[in-house]
């Protein structure tokens, strides 16, 4: 049995053939999933309560995203686009740097941080119903980046919540399920300025402690740059997080919304 249920590439990402191939295999399988399950259907999976279920489907938009690790192994941006265009992510292909992934990954290795870079790319033009798919590179050993590959560290699968009203319901509806908030995050979410939006991960954990489920939420961090808001990456505004945050960028009032009900408070980046 995979040690996540919901979601593997571990087969294609370690099995036979040169670094792209095995991307874009990964990629397919990414696409197929996300095609097959709805908000819905993943709630059926996750919860056993139905007021639950129900909490949930009625504050996220009805779209998914899954992240998962790979190792660099020579690919480049200009590989991995080409495969994520033959896997049918055929939208807003861009990196970033992490925030979230990479403070977990210091945390193992004991340091602040791991250096990571994402790469992302969308299945259609507007996000819609379409979803999305992150990739994950870490600048580490190739040998231990293997292993977590192996372990299925960090993969996951993304809901968007529509209203940061709505995160007090949620996370109970989490909690409620055994869900836990994992250690490194202190209880609440962390932010990523040059990406606008906020992301906090719900754990469900096997008997022996292991990882079996990993669902992360994210929050978009309204900001205003000049007259524009900026919405992070839900389809709208989406040059906002391609390029670096204004250090005089100054939150408007529903960031500051989103940090009451969320408890994000003056996150570092």
């Amino acid at each position: 049995m995979d040690r996540n249920q919901l979601f593997s590439v571990r087969e294609s990402l370690l099995g036979p053939g040169e670094p792209e191939c095995r991307f874009y295999r990964s990629l397919v399988e990414a696409k197929r999933f996300i095609d097959a399950t709805s908000v819905a259907s993943l709630m059926d999976l996750v919860f056993k309560g139905k007021e639950n279920r129900c909490s949930v489907m009625e504050s996220v938009r009805d779209m998914l995203h899954v992240g998962f690790m790979i190792s660099d192994e020579n690919l480049t941006i200009a590989g991995m686009s080409r495969a994520a265009m033959e896997a049918r992510f055929r939208w807003d292909h861009f990196t970033f740097e992490s925030t979230l992934v990479a403070r977990e990954l210091g945390e193992f290795v004991g340091l602040p941080h791991v250096a990571t870079t994402v790469f992302a790319a969308h299945a259609a033009e507007m996000n819609g119903r379409a979803g999305y798919v992150e990739t994950f590179i870490p600048t580490e050993e190739r040998n231990l980046v293997r292993r977590w590959m192996e372990e299925e560290v960090e993969i996951h699968i993304g809901l968007i919540l529509a209203s940061p009203s709505a995160f007090a319901t949620v996370q109970n509806a989490f909690q409620t399920e055994g869900f836990r908030i994992p250690p490194f995050m202190k209880g609440r979410p962390i932010a990523n300025y040059d990406k606008g939006v906020a992301t906090i991960y719900y754990d469900k954990l096997q008997g022996n402690g292991k990882l079996q489920k990993r669902v992360s939420l994210t929050f978009h961090l309204p900001i205003l740059l000049g007259n524009r808001l900026a919405l992070g990456p839900s389809g709208v505004q989406r040059r906002f997080f391609r390029q670096k945050s204004d250090p005089n960028v100054q939150f408007d009032c529903r960031a500051q919304e989103l940090m009451h009900y969320s408890g994000l408070r003056n996150p570092t980046r």
